[in-house]
Parts: structure tokens; C-alpha cells; sequence
């Protein structure tokens, strides 16, 4: 399982960091049939981050911290990464949580919540 972190909160049990990518350009077609692309910045990289069954605990470590910074700008880190981290931002509607009851090492926790959010490189 690929390891995250959200600043200095490490987010447990990432099953799928799906990258992608968005362009900030001007795309058409000329008169003779010719594409053009007017690039105004580099590309920048979007995360699809999904978890297993997270404790309640856990999620509002999480939620804490965003909502300490009003989702804005933090420092995002995969192990992919090594060293190194992106300056990154969620969108609060792209953070969605799932209702999942789990037992985790003798403790039951019934509201264990799978998370779903979006990342974005800044």
C-alpha cells in the first residue's frame, strides 16, 4: 500500500493513487486543418487517492487539518515521491468518506470511514 501524507498528517492504508494530468492551454484547429496549442504553463498533476477502511480517529486527524488551513495549500507527499514534496490543494466537495464498520487490532469502531478525495498540484 502506497503511503501519503497531507502535510504532516500521514493518511493510513492508500490503496490507489491514480495520477493525472491537466493542461493550461488554448487547443484549435486552424482554417487548412493544422492543430495549435497555445501553452500558457506546464502541465500540473491531479491525484485520484483512495483508502481502505480508515478508524473515525484517523479521518478526523484528517478533516482536522484541512479544516485548520480552510483547505487550502499544504505540502502533499507519496512515497513516490522520496524526499520530495508538491504544494497541493483538495477541494472539499472532491473529499468524500464512506460508512464502512471495522475491527481493527480488538477495536470496533462503526463509524470507520473509507476516504475518496481529489488532489491537486499549485
Amino acid at each position: 500500500m502506497s503511503k501519503c501524507k497531507i502535510g504532516e498528517i500521514e493518511v493510513p492504508y492508500v490503496y490507489a493513487a491514480d495520477v493525472s494530468r491537466t493542461e493550461f492551454a488554448h487547443i484549435q484547429y486552424t482554417a487548412g486543418g493544422v492543430r495549435r496549442k497555445d501553452i500558457a504553463a506546464l502541465p500540473k498533476r491531479i491525484w485520484e487517492i483512495k483508502t481502505r477502511p480508515l478508524l473515525n480517529s484517523e479521518v478526523e486527524d484528517i478533516t482536522d487539518y484541512l479544516d485548520s488551513i480552510y483547505w487550502t495549500t499544504f505540502d502533499f507527499w507519496l512515497e513516490e515521491f522520496g524526499e520530495h514534496t508538491v504544494k497541493a490543494q483538495i477541494d472539499a466537495e472532491k473529499f468524500s468518506e464512506t460508512n464502512t464498520p471495522i475491527g481493527r487490532n480488538g477495536i470496533w469502531d462503526i463509524w470507520a470511514r473509507e476516504l475518496s478525495f481529489r488532489v491537486y498540484e499549485v
